[in-house]
């Protein structure tokens, strides 16, 4: 009987791990679809700033106007998920030191 009761309390535990995870995955997809919507809420045009060309070519003045574009939404993000933004909306997959480096910096002083 023990054996039992023992099984069903790790069945329900697992249940509801899995329901915590579906929980954690549902947010983080009607978080991600409301960004989507929210991005046609942006004021103005995106910035003719072109993609997939190395960071140092970026002035750091086009930057910040990129992730004050970003920002005009409205919609609240951390640093690192502005900088996430940022780097998609510039094409960049990887989070390299020199990219990493270039947009912190232009999200501080766009903050500032």
């Amino acid at each position: 009987m023990a054996a039992y009761e023992d099984a069903v309390r790790k069945s329900d535990c697992g249940t509801q791990l899995e329901l915590a995870e579906t929980s954690d995955h549902a947010d983080a997809r009607v978080r991600s679809k409301a960004v989507e919507e929210n991005r046609t809420r942006r004021r103005g045009a995106r910035p003719p700033i072109p993609r997939g060309r190395p960071i140092q070519e970026y002035q750091r003045s086009r930057l910040v106007q990129l992730v004050r574009w970003i920002e005009s939404d409205e919609i609240l993000r951390t640093e690192d998920e502005l900088l996430a933004e940022t780097m998609k909306e510039l094409g960049f997959k990887r989070r390299g030191s020199r990219v990493v480096s270039a947009l912190e910096a232009a999200i501080r002083q766009a903050r500032s």
